[in-house]
């Protein structure tokens, strides 16, 4: 009974050719066309991710600010909720990374001649979402003791981007693959 109903739709398929050719490739174009936009969807949330992951704000402390009060001020941004993550990079261990990153070039041997480590301690500063950046950057200009232990806020050009990547993601999902 199987192989009649197989050759019997052969027959009709070869029989039929232009009406079954149509068929198939209107049912093959649709398959593309899926799995196309699943392609752009994955690739769309992985590269906004990817941009995403890059954006933070870095606070670079004064010189005789102490460990202990960097680790004070990194304990009082901990308790807001927009806050994801924080890593503090002590001066040695930047003047470590930068080594490490840079071995091959002068910038080492104009390290070795000024004998001094001119790296500030910091914190790296992580967001749950793009849109608490404001947030926390506002928090750490209110804060009262910002003036006298930060030497540097590095946050500029972050709300920029971040407009751009909402914008993008928005456009995604007004098309229908978000």
């Amino acid at each position: 009974m199987l192989k009649r109903i197989f050759k019997n739709g052969w027959h009709n398929f070869i029989r039929q050719g232009s009406l079954s050719s149509g068929a198939t490739f209107a049912i093959l174009l649709g398959v593309l066309v899926a799995v196309g936009l699943f392609l752009f969807h994955g690739l769309m949330n992985y590269a906004i991710e990817e941009v995403e992951s890059k954006i933070d704000i870095s606070l670079f402390f004064n010189e005789e600010v102490s460990r202990e009060e960097i680790l004070e001020f990194k304990a009082e941004l901990e308790k807001l909720e927009e806050v994801k993550a924080i890593t503090f990079v002590s001066k040695e261990k930047a003047y470590d990374s930068f080594v490490e990153k840079h071995e091959d070039l002068i910038y080492i041997e104009a390290l070795r001649i000024i004998e001094v480590n001119p790296f500030l301690a910091s914190l790296r500063i992580v967001a749950k979402d793009p849109k608490d950046y404001k947030a926390i950057s506002t928090f750490i200009d209110l804060s009262e003791d910002a003036e006298d232990l930060i030497y540097k806020k590095d946050d500029f050009f972050k709300e920029e981007v971040i407009q751009k990547i909402e914008s993008i993601s928005a456009n995604v999902r007004v098309v229908g693959i978000g």
